[in-house]
């Protein structure tokens, strides 16, 4: 049963994931789902609260927002960290295949064994519970959206099959492993964490 779980252990890979793609002083942005208005403003490393619900599909914004957007959020204003102008840092890539070009899915192992191919410096992989995979990488010294998506651009041509070209994007959500989501005709699915790698410098 959840509620007899200590929360800090139901959220230990998605603290570990957050650690791992953000520094102590990046601003990053917690939601208790895409399509709710509600945001929550974290530092880096800050330990998430230990009262964060698992009955709920938590997810995060894949790079940090500026200083401006997380002071509102903090201060209860409403935000649109989803904006691309709300972004601070360009840092935090993720790649994924949706199927493979003609609409046919891509089985796991599959995308496992493209990502090994690819030999990309990954920083997590993350299982959507869902069809695909997300495969995380963090790169240093990226001063410009235009600099982020030619990186995106150059990573893609590396990997194998049709990758989702969402990847150009720098606000894009992505799923926290501990909370849990609904899938019509599937039920609860769950993001878990796979792989982690080295934090970002």
């Amino acid at each position: 049963q959840t509620n007899s779980i200590p929360q800090q252990s139901l959220f230990s890979d998605g603290q570990k994931l957050l650690h791992t793609m953000f520094r102590k002083d990046d601003n990053y942005v917690l939601k208790p789902d895409r399509t709710e208005k509600i945001n929550h403003a974290f530092y880096g490393h800050e330990e998430l609260p230990k009262n964060l619900e698992a009955t709920k599909p938590w997810v995060f914004l894949l790079n940090p927002v500026s200083e401006n957007i997380a002071t509102d959020i903090r201060n209860g204003e409403f935000a649109f960290p989803g904006k691309i102008d709300s972004i601070g840092k360009f840092q935090n890539f993720r790649f994924e295949w949706d199927d493979d070009g003609n609409g046919n899915a891509i089985d796991k192992i599959t995308q496992l064994n493209f990502l090994k191919e690819a030999g990309l410096p990954l920083a997590a992989i993350l299982d959507t519970g869902n069809k695909s995979l997300h495969a995380m990488i963090s790169v240093d010294g990226i001063t410009s959206l235009e600099e982020y998506r030619l990186i995106a651009i150059s990573i893609l041509a590396r990997l194998p099959g049709s990758p989702d070209k969402q990847a150009t994007e720098p606000n894009l959500p992505e799923w926290l492993p501990g909370g849990k989501r609904y899938k019509d005709g599937v039920g609860y699915i769950f993001p878990r964490l796979l792989y982690i790698g080295e934090p970002i410098s």
